[in-house]
C-alpha cells in the first residue's frame, strides 16, 4: 500500500510540474532569442555575391573577387567572414596596406566576435611586411584566445625568430668589439641577452606547436632552425631528418639541404656539410 501511495506521489508532483512548465512559456510567450537573424532579401543578396567572391578567388581571379565582396560588404558591413575574404583578395593583388586595414577593421567593428581567424590572418600579413612587434601581438591573441591552435604558436615562434634574425644582422651585432665604447658594451650585452630569451621563447612556442601539428613541414623547418640558434645542433638534425623523411629523396627543398649544412658545420662534420651544399646548389641550378 505504501508503494502504490509513493507512486501515486510522484505521479502528482510530475503533473503539477508539468503544468507550471506550461503556465512560465504561455505567460511569456513564443519568444525568438536575440541573437536570430532572419534571411532577408539584402542577406541573402549578400551570400550570394560572397558565394560568387569566394569562387572567383579560388579560381584566381581577385579582381573579380574584390568586387563582389565590396559590393557584398555594402549590404552586410558587419560579417568578419566575408571582410577576411576581401582582404584577402586585396592582399592577392599586393594591396597589402588595404588588406591590412580590412582585417583591422573587422577586429573593431565585427560585433565584438573574438575571431581567432582574425588574428592569424593579421600576424601572418604583418611578419609578411616585416612588422614584428604587431605580429607577434597578434600570434600571442590567438594564442590566448585558442591555445589548442597550433597556429597561434607558430606564429608567435615564428615572430621572435623573425625578430632574432634582425638582431643577429643589425649593425650593433656586426660591430668590432676592441673598438666599442666602454659605455656602449652594456647595451651591446643588453642586445644579446634580449636575443637570448627570445631565442628559447620562440623554440617553446615551436614545440607547443609541433605537439599539435607534428607533421607540418613548416613548423619542423623553422624548429630546426631555431634550435640550432639555441645552440642545439643535435637536435636540429634530428628535426630536419624527420622533415626530409616527409619527402622523396630528389624532391627535398634546397632550403633544408641549407640548414643541414648549417647544422653540420655547427658539429664538425665538414665532409657532410660541404655534401648538402653542393647538392642543394645542384637544384638551386636546376630550377
Amino acid at each position: 500500500m505504501f508503494y502504490k501511495l509513493c507512486i501515486i506521489n510522484n505521479v502528482l508532483n510530475n503533473f503539477v510540474f508539468s503544468l507550471l512548465i506550461l503556465f512560465f512559456v504561455l505567460s511569456n510567450g513564443c519568444k525568438l532569442p536575440h541573437t536570430f537573424n532572419p534571411l532577408t532579401a539584402t542577406r541573402l543578396r549578400s551570400i550570394e555575391l560572397e558565394h560568387l567572391g569566394n569562387t572567383a578567388l579560388e579560381r584566381g581571379d581577385n579582381k573579380t573577387a574584390e568586387k563582389y565582396f565590396s559590393d557584398a560588404l555594402r549590404l552586410n558591413r558587419r560579417d568578419v567572414d566575408l571582410r577576411r575574404s576581401y582582404a584577402e583578395s586585396l592582399w592577392q593583388q599586393g594591396k597589402n596596406t588595404d588588406a591590412i586595414e580590412q582585417l583591422k577593421y573587422a577586429q573593431k567593428h565585427g560585433g565584438g566576435q573574438n575571431d581567432v581567424n582574425l588574428n592569424i590572418s593579421l600576424a601572418e600579413k604583418l611578419l609578411c611586411m616585416n612588422n614584428i612587434d604587431d605580429a607577434y601581438k597578434q600570434a600571442d591573441e590567438a594564442v590566448r584566445l585558442s591555445p589548442q591552435d597550433s597556429r597561434g604558436w607558430a606564429l608567435r615562434g615564428k615572430a621572435s625568430m623573425m625578430y632574432v634574425q634582425n638582431q643577429l644582422n643589425s649593425p650593433v651585432m656586426k660591430m668590432d668589439i676592441t673598438n666599442v665604447k666602454p659605455e656602449d658594451i652594456k647595451n651591446i650585452d643588453q642586445v644579446k641577452e634580449k636575443i637570448r630569451e627570445r631565442i628559447i621563447n620562440s623554440r617553446n612556442d615551436y614545440y607547443r606547436a609541433i605537439s599539435m601539428d607534428p607533421s607540418n613541414r613548416n613548423i619542423l623547418a623553422d624548429l630546426a632552425e631555431i634550435q640550432l640558434l639555441a645552440g642545439q645542433p643535435e637536435h636540429s638534425l634530428i628535426t630536419l631528418q624527420n622533415l626530409q623523411e616527409q619527402y622523396p629523396p630528389e624532391s627535398i627543398p634546397s632550403h633544408i639541404l641549407q640548414c643541414k649544412a648549417k647544422v653540420y658545420f655547427a658539429l664538425k662534420k665538414y665532409d657532410e656539410a660541404n655534401q648538402c651544399i653542393a647538392i642543394a646548389n645542384e637544384k638551386i641550378k636546376r630550377k
